[in-house]
């Protein structure tokens, strides 16, 4: 009963699309599918989870992913559909009407890409997103026509007239912009797109928006207790922490700071 009732306290902030409650990730990040499927080795890519170790970790993509949620980012994935169905809203990216805002969408190192996709990347920028490439596409996949494809590909690269000169360069296309950087959280910092700093400590976050504020949900892996001052990524006159093992909850000791909220937390390392 006990397990029961913190899972229950837990579950109860987090489910997507429970009332009040929607995913507050700052990020979209493309996933390059092609990238996967167009592997020379044998006839066949099974994308299970068994085989990750051969179709997911290896690639530039992982890495980038892994890399920007240990500093501290909150992300979403995108596949090439749902970059075409997605729309932009004062300067925002939803990949829905009902879905939540995202600010950014990065294009990992990426080899193979459809022209459909790039074109839909080119068009949210017009319309005023930010796009952040680590890595201008190559080629397209499939043999159909491909060289005529491949034409087009260079034609539409060759259309976006970058400036700048160092780790990011800089694009304005439309209302919005596309950034060209190796370093993509070096872009990111460049958008004033902040990251959650309590990562530095060794904890892992997920976060949730309602109408009053927000949910974090922190928890340590570390082999140690975290007994430190956190800053969390919004203006909040109090905090509040549950405990979900025991249900106990109470008002942190907290102090606004800029545009952060200072508060004492004390984690003690998750159990297996």
């Amino acid at each position: 009963m006990a397990a029961c009732k913190r899972t229950e306290r837990i579950h109860y902030p987090l489910p997507i699309g429970a009332p009040g409650r929607t995913p507050d990730n700052e990020l979209l990040v493309y996933w390059p599918i092609y990238d996967a499927w167009s592997k020379p080795e044998g006839m066949e890519m099974l994308i299970k989870v068994h085989d990750i170790d051969e179709w997911l970790h290896p690639t530039a993509f992982y890495q980038q992913v892994t890399q920007l949620m240990k500093t501290g980012y909150s992300l979403d994935f995108v596949s090439d559909k749902m970059v075409a169905q997605a729309a932009v809203h004062n300067g925002t990216i939803r990949t829905t009407t009902s879905a939540p805002e995202h600010q950014v969408l990065i294009v990992p190192k990426t080899r193979y890409m459809p022209l459909a996709t790039l074109g839909h990347l080119l068009r949210l920028a017009n319309e005023g997103a930010t796009v952040i490439f680590q890595q201008l596409p190559e080629d397209v996949p499939g043999l159909h026509d491909v060289e005529n494809r491949r034409q087009q590909l260079k034609k539409m690269l060759n259309g976006i007239s970058f400036s700048g000169a160092g780790d990011i360069k800089q694009a304005q296309q439309g209302k919005g912009q596309i950034l060209l950087s190796p370093d993509v959280q070096k872009a990111l910092e460049h958008k004033g797109i902040r990251r959650e700093v309590l990562t530095d400590t060794g904890l892992k976050f997920i976060r949730r928006s309602t109408p009053d504020g927000k949910y974090y949900y922190l928890v340590n892996h570390t082999p140690k207790p975290v007994d430190a001052e956190i800053p969390l990524n919004i203006q909040a006159q109090s905090v509040t922490i549950l405990d979900p093992q025991t249900g106990n909850a109470g008002l942190a000791a907290s102090m606004p700071d800029a545009n952060q909220t200072k508060y004492g937390c004390k984690c003690s390392r998750a159990k297996p």
